[in-house]
């Protein structure tokens, strides 16, 4: 049996499919009516919905932006995860005039998306800050001077994000409406209470302030990140990885600070010749450094006390070539002998 055509009525309809079964055994149509008692508290939605109640002017009901883009999508759209913003930047920071709640980049970048009318899905499970993200939402808005209707299908989501808006004192400028048993004079009463709210405007002149001293530390701290992510010269590396290298190499061993005394003595020196240093030849300071400790840590299991070593106290730094050459062969003649004697022995 085909579907019913969409201008045919269901008694058209009922007449064709009467008219198919009957050459079938037993097969019949029954008319009858159920009467029942239905909840019609949803009723009104559906009075709402109706096309005489819509000004034909606006285009009729269906042709609003939001509701094509809802039900049909949008050319721009591919239906992929959200972007996260560089929060930090100024255009992109301006479009969010305050938070009422901590938020993340991601959550602050959904923020964003939505004081610029984007339609966006936030997911994700629970106690992972989406209530917060719609509190912001919702704070951002009015901070903008826009209306917010904020709707969902469970009381308890309704609560969770009302009471963080009475936390931070905006529970004035909201007109809540739990179910349909509400009762009219008690709708009517917290309007009036809204219409004679005056907003205390010391208050608002310390909020400023606030706001003020807020942008300030944030640009000082912007700053200090940004410097800490700038290059220095040919070496490719930052102040963070350049500390870090120097953090690494200032001491060798528990006991001694030589490294970090190197830094302190030569902090000027090393830092004008750090902005010529490349990357390459980092590699091999690094190499040079660490074979440098480890002859050290060496040392010092051999010889737990400097003044044990045989070349202790030899002070001599003016040697003449004759001498450095008559030295080296000594030390050569010495290690001849002590290799002989080992296999010796």
């Amino acid at each position: 049996m085909e579907s019913p055509e969409e201008e045919e009525t269901p008694e058209k309809y009922l007449n064709k499919l009467k008219k198919n079964i009957e050459d079938r055994d037993r097969w019949k149509i029954r008319r009858f009516v159920t009467l029942g008692h239905f909840q019609f508290a949803r009723m009104a939605m559906y009075y709402d919905l109706d096309p005489k109640l819509w000004n034909e002017t606006n285009g009729g009901l269906g042709s609003q932006k939001n509701l094509v883009e809802i039900f049909s999508g949008t050319e721009s759209s591919d239906a992929s995860d959200a972007e996260d913003y560089e929060v930090d930047k100024k255009e992109i920071a301006t479009k969010v005039p305050l938070l009422l709640n901590q938020a993340d980049s991601s959550q602050f970048s959904a923020i964003v998306d939505a004081m610029d009318g984007k339609n966006i899905a936030i997911q994700g499970p629970p106690g992972t800050g989406k209530s917060q993200t719609i509190t912001n939402i919702i704070g951002a808005a009015l901070a903008n001077g826009k209306k917010v209707l904020f709707i969902a299908d469970k009381k308890a989501a309704l609560d969770v994000v009302y009471k963080k808006l009475k936390d931070v004192n905006l529970d004035k400028f909201c007109l809540r409406i739990d179910s349909s048993s509400a009762k009219k004079i008690d709708v009517i009463k917290t309007i009036k209470e809204r219409v004679e709210y005056k907003s205390n405007f010391s208050k608002s002149l310390e909020l400023q302030n606030d706001i003020l001293k807020e942008k300030e530390i944030k640009k000082k701290l912007i700053e200090y990140a940004d410097l800490l992510s700038t290059k220095i010269g040919s070496s490719e590396k930052t102040i963070y990885e350049l500390k870090g290298l120097i953090a690494k190499y200032k001491s060798a061993g528990e006991e001694t600070s030589f490294y970090e005394t190197l830094f302190e003595k030569f902090s000027k020196e090393i830092g004008k010749k750090i902005l010529e240093v490349t990357p390459e030849q980092i590699e091999i300071i690094g190499e040079k450094l660490s074979s440098i400790e480890d002859i050290f840590n060496n040392f010092k299991k051999e010889y737990k006390n400097i003044n044990d070593h045989p070349w202790y106290g030899f002070t001599n730094t003016q040697v003449s070539p004759y001498d450095k050459k008559e030295l080296r062969k000594s030390i050569q003649n010495i290690f001849v002998s002590c290799f002989e004697r080992k296999n010796v022995n």
